[in-house]
């Protein structure tokens, strides 16, 4: 009740008058003269990406929801621009998302795209400098009976907050979030409404788009957007009068290159049983335990077919997919021996010779994921990180009796403030000069390490689960399904969370039998609330 309430003071709260010559004036130089580019060519906003951009601009509160590749930082970066230009400054902007991730993910991304204008304005540059952070940052969490120091009585200092992965967020700290805004402050919330629920309490991001199925418009709602846009739109005006309507964006146009995943997952999503069937069409072609992994580019979905296959062979599968991904050579060389081979100062200067390799590092560890359902079993996270470890340990040349050896990933399981390390953030064991193993994590642009014998409780990251894995992309991606057809976690929303973690190469490995039963199963988790309130 009380995130109902706190959630109708922002959005009961009038809207701002809208120059509406300014305002075009502003998008005309953001999105045509002053184009963001991909690959040296200018990026053109679909028709949905701008009435977004429009929606963002006349309220306070807009909901944008949409599958990998739908352009949603593409929005965020054209409305960061946009407002600036129209007086928000930078130093009252927030950028947050549920992991350190997820968070650094968004602000590389924005970034990024800054950098690929041709003639960036001065405006354009400030917003080079925002680094994302979790939401536990963003509330600044201290424990305790008042656990963050941002709340209703004390709310956030920014007239702008962008969250994203808002499908990860369950009720309680979306509550502590939506209450330690000010009315008044510009919120936008970026999601993915078929992406798996929050694994706690309630299913936040379905109750803001309650049962729509395209962008929601008023009459009058839809007459502004024409107005700022300069021209008649054919998205219908709905008669819907609820506060949902001119608030929510739903994107279903995907611009990844490789398409055959998210078709693939979306038809998985819908409950389309012939997916079972057509898969049979994707099968990976092995010969004994050498498996002919496709060139990440153009490799699509990918399947491994695990009827009458036996954990060894699974282990097969695993060996296989390691030596392509880390151990392969080049020239005689294994380029990723060679980036955890060196030992590294604990103080790195990011633009620094060691700076560079610590970037490559991590930008090597993202490239590929082992994703599972489950933690326990031959299939599970626990095992395939046995099994990997104990491979990587020896192709590394560490034979000592500890588990602990540089290049081995890590995935920290507890919040630790002292460190400034939260649940699901990743980073990776190195030597240090000194001779002692240090945890290096990133954070935005910058690297920070901590003797691994100060670090609070983690794991090894070579696996993870499909909840894990969320605000999370990777190039290539093997997903291995549980071999009990009925386990709890089978579901269509668990497979459609992990294959849209990979953006060029999914390779699923389960039985047929498995993936009809996880297509046949929904999860039902509901917040019980109507939270828009009427």
């Amino acid at each position: 009740k009380q995130l109902v309430k706190d959630l109708g003071k922002l959005l009961d709260f009038p809207s701002e008058a809208v120059d509406i010559d300014r305002v075009q004036n502003e998008l005309r130089e953001t999105l045509e003269e002053r184009p963001i580019r991909r690959n040296e060519t200018p990026v053109q906003l679909n028709l949905q990406q701008r009435i977004g951009i429009c929606l963002s601009i006349l309220q306070r509160v807009t909901i944008i929801s949409g599958g990998p590749g739908t352009g949603k930082t593409s929005i965020v970066v054209a409305l960061l621009r946009a407002l600036v230009r129209m007086g928000v400054a930078v130093d009252r902007i927030r950028l947050a998302a549920p992991t350190g991730r997820a968070a650094n993910r968004m602000s590389e991304s924005i970034r990024s795209a800054i950098h690929s204008i041709e003639t960036p304005s001065d405006q354009d540059l400030r917003l080079g400098v925002l680094e994302g952070m979790t939401l536990h940052r963003l509330l600044k969490y201290r424990g305790g009976s008042v656990p963050f120091r941002y709340h209703r009585y004390n709310p956030i200092p920014s007239d702008l907050i962008v969250i994203d992965e808002v499908s990860m967020v369950d009720v309680c700290l979306m509550a502590d979030l939506i209450s330690a805004v000010k009315p008044g402050t510009r919120l936008i919330l970026l999601g993915d409404k078929d992406q798996l629920p929050s694994v706690e309490a309630g299913a936040v991001l379905g109750n803001l788009i309650p049962g729509l199925t395209e962008t929601c418009l008023s009459p009058e709602g839809k007459a502004k957007v024409e107005s700022l846009l300069g021209k008649s739109i054919d998205t219908p005006a709905t008669g819907i009068e609820n506060k949902a309507a001119d608030r929510v964006v739903l994107l279903d146009t995907s611009y990844r290159s490789e398409a055959s995943i998210l078709n693939l997952a979306n038809r998985i999503n819908s409950g389309d049983l012939e997916t079972v069937q057509d898969i049979e069409g994707h099968k990976l072609r092995s010969d004994g335990s050498r498996i002919d992994w496709p060139d990440s580019k153009s490799g699509g979905f990918r399947w491994i077919d695990a009827s009458g296959q036996t954990p060894s062979d699974w282990m097969a599968v695993l060996d296989s997919w390691i030596d392509h991904h880390f151990l392969k050579s080049e020239g005689g060389v294994r380029p990723f021996l060679g980036l955890i081979g060196k030992p590294i100062h604990s103080g790195v200067e990011t633009e620094s010779p060691e700076g560079s390799r610590l970037k490559a590092l991590f930008e090597w560890l993202e490239r590929s994921r082992i994703l599972c359902l489950v933690r326990r079993g031959p299939y599970g996270v626990e095992w395939v990180n046995r099994h990997v470890s104990a491979k990587m340990k020896e192709a590394t040349g560490h034979w000592g009796r500890s588990d602990l050896y540089p290049g081995l990933p890590i995935l920290i399981l507890q919040n630790d403030l002292s460190h400034n390390l939260f649940n699901g953030d990743v980073g990776v064991l190195l030597r240090s000069t000194d001779g002692t193993l240090r945890g290096w994590f990133q954070q935005g642009s910058n690297f920070l390490s901590h003797p691994v014998s100060s670090l609070p409780h983690f794991e090894p990251a070579y696996a993870i689960t499909v909840h894990k894995s969320q605000g999370s992309e990777y190039d290539r991606v093997l997903f291995a399904l549980p071999d009990d057809a009925e386990h709890v976690l089978l579901s269509r929303e668990m497979v459609y969370t992990g294959l849209t973690r990979a953006k060029s190469l999914a390779v699923l490995y389960g039985t047929p039998e498995c993936l009809k039963r996880a297509i046949e199963r929904r999860i039902e988790r509901d917040s019980g609330r109507d939270l828009w309130g009427g």
